[in-house]
């Protein structure tokens, strides 16, 4: 099973729906060691992946509907097989976007080689493997977009519900996403010739989207405090933390690249031919024309929309996904209306080939990624199991995205300083745990542009010894960057 930070949270949350006592229970953080008697304060989660409410509660910062569709597989089959579930959303929303394209009037053996292209040889491709809910949000933003065209076609109430739902759901989801659904909607209604027939057309969607909104932020305040929910508060939580962030460099950095990103075009310059698309827009399909604009005003926005920059290197990109789609979707569908003039024509697909060997280089690159973290947490995981530890104890947060299944097998709790380790001691020795494995990082090189600075200096950065009070050091062992010290009970050495 591949491990990484946010695809082990989400298998900590299907987990916790599946053993938590009642429904309350089963959507907070799950913390194994709690029930050793340790208190929720120390699980070695934290900023960005867990959050506290002021009464103490603990939620992980995904939303419970990816946990919901998690779960219906988690209850039936083998509990590996949800990381298949990005997979097979992947593949549902390549079906989609040839649906899409073939709605447009693209010729059904060419939509289905466009769909392919774009979602290999851009970076969709990357939230797959990445056990991201990214997949299943950019399904529902393709289903609204779908729902819409047929509304414009023939308003029935079958799609005015399923536009509804499908808008409200990816937002639940990824509040961004919605962003590129919505530039879409205001560009078409700019666009289109008779806007009245527009809001006679749209208005019952409308209404339902309101209504089903309004139901789902009651539930949201009822359960989190935030009518919004878990990504609501994290959202205005990351609103605070990086106001003084800066735009520019953000914008820079994510459209371009810099040290700690690769950068959209830099990275798949497939997007510097969909730029080609403006000479495009004379066609008359106004979808088409409201597609492609409102992608790439999508993409040119979001670094100063979004107040969280999330993602490192060639990950960096994930909040740019409906914007690909838009873009691209767009793009190709007003290109295949274009008179085809042999020199465009040519050059376009030497363009286009040019850039597919780029984006399969980062794509590459991104495989590399995974393999290397997946074996650097399979050797950190064998031994851990030679240790036989009865308890994991975390020096601070920065190996958090390294425990994987292993959180799941041994209680760990977290130590932020020598006072925290010292009481841990004592609660082991309390409970006759023979033997500790503690875990820190000498040197901490963690990524932390994202993450606050009074944060990473009090739970990330830090530089303390565990002492031998009650227990002591039977064995010290390298993995990687990674140091285990091995602690046994004093009388029992």
């Amino acid at each position: 099973m591949f491990v990484g930070s946010d695809p082990e949270i989400k298998l900590y949350q299907v987990e916790a729906l599946r053993k938590g006592t009642n429904f309350s229970e089963k959507l907070q953080c799950y913390f194994p060691a709690k029930d050793l008697g340790f208190e929720t304060k120390q699980i070695p989660i934290g900023y960005p992946w867990a959050f506290f409410k002021k009464d103490g509660t603990c939620y992980f910062q995904y939303p419970v509907l990816f946990t919901l569709v998690q779960s219906s597989i988690g209850f039936l089959f083998p509990i590996h097989w949800m990381t298949y579930i990005p997979i097979l959303f992947f593949f549902l929303n390549l079906i989609l976007t040839d649906k899409l394209l073939r709605e447009l009037g693209v010729k059904e053996k060419i939509s289905i080689v466009v769909s392919i292209l774009i979602h290999f040889f851009s970076f969709l491709f990357l939230s797959t493997l990445d056990y991201s809910e990214l997949t299943l949000t950019n399904f529902f933003a393709l289903i609204s977009v779908l729902s819409y065209f047929r509304i414009e076609k023939s308003p029935t109430l079958l799609y005015n519900l399923a536009f509804a739902f499908s808008v409200n759901f990816s937002f639940q989801l990824r509040p961004e996403v919605t962003i590129g659904i919505v530039f879409f909607i205001i560009v078409h209604f700019l666009l289109s010739g008779n806007k009245r027939t527009w809001i006679r057309n749209h208005f019952l969607s409308g209404i339902i989207a309101v209504l089903v909104l309004g139901c789902i932020s009651f539930f949201n305040y009822k359960l989190y405090g935030h009518v919004f929910g878990m990504r609501g508060m994290n959202t205005i939580q990351d609103v605070d933390t990086f106001s003084n962030r800066s735009y520019i460099g953000s914008w820079i950095a994510d459209l371009w690249g810099s040290e700690s990103k690769i950068g959209i075009f830099k990275g798949y310059p497939l997007f510097f031919v969909f730029l080609s698309g403006i000479f495009f827009l004379k066609r008359t399909n106004v979808i088409s024309k409201s597609l492609f604009l409102s992608g790439l005003l999508f993409i040119f926005l979001v670094p100063i929309l979004s107040p969280y920059r999330a993602g490192v290197d060639i990950f960096g990109m994930r909040y740019y996904e409906i914007g690909a789609y838009l873009t691209a979707i767009g793009f190709f569908s007003l290109y295949l209306e274009f008179p085809k003039q042999k020199p465009i024509h040519f050059l376009l697909i030497l363009s286009l080939l040019t850039s597919m060997y780029f984006g399969y280089k980062s794509d590459l690159r991104a495989i590399r990624i995974w393999k290397s973290s997946a074996e650097m947490y399979h050797v950190l995981k064998k031994e851990i199991n030679t240790a036989k530890p009865m308890l994991i104890v975390h020096r601070g947060l920065s190996l958090s995205y390294l425990m994987g299944g292993s959180y799941l097998e041994i209680p760990q709790v977290v130590a932020y300083t020598e006072n925290d380790w010292i009481e841990i001691q004592e609660k082991s020795k309390s409970l006759n745990l023979k033997q500790i494995l503690f875990l820190f990082w000498p040197g901490n090189s963690l990524y932390n542009e994202e993450i606050p600075k009074s944060i990473w200096k009090t739970k990330f950065d830090l530089s303390w010894m565990p002492s031998e009070d009650l227990y002591e050091t039977k064995e010290e062992i390298s993995v990687f960057h990674i140091r285990m010290k091995q602690f046994v009970l004093k009388s029992e050495r």
